[in-house]
């Protein structure tokens, strides 16, 4: 099992937070946990933040990036993600017009 699997840090960066999100994503899509709830129990995690992190996952490459570089709008930050009560849509177009975030062109 990936060793970042029960990454918890006092104070998680956002490359922190975006890391263990995706090997967290990556537990549940092998099948060696059924789902947020049974990971958070394993390693002793708040439930509601690890469901908080890998909705990050979900997140198109370009704001992903934009976040870890500190070029997102000023609304769009880690706190304003994992604090939604609404699921992040898939789409990443979507993705976009919610947060108002407009893509670099090219």
């Amino acid at each position: 099992m990936n060793t970042l699997v029960n990454f918890r840090p006092a104070q998680p960066s956002k490359t922190d937070q975006f890391s263990a999100g995706a090997n967290w994503q990556k537990v549940i899509d092998t099948g060696e946990m059924a789902n947020a709830s049974e990971l958070a129990r394993r390693f002793k995690l708040d439930p509601g933040w690890v469901s908080e992190v890998l909705r990050m996952t979900r997140l198109a490459p370009d704001i992903i990036r934009a976040i870890l570089e500190g070029r997102q709008p000023r609304h769009l930050n880690l706190h304003a993600m994992r604090g939604r009560q609404t699921e992040v849509p898939l789409d990443w177009d979507a993705q976009r017009r919610l947060f108002e975030f407009i893509a670099p062109k090219g």
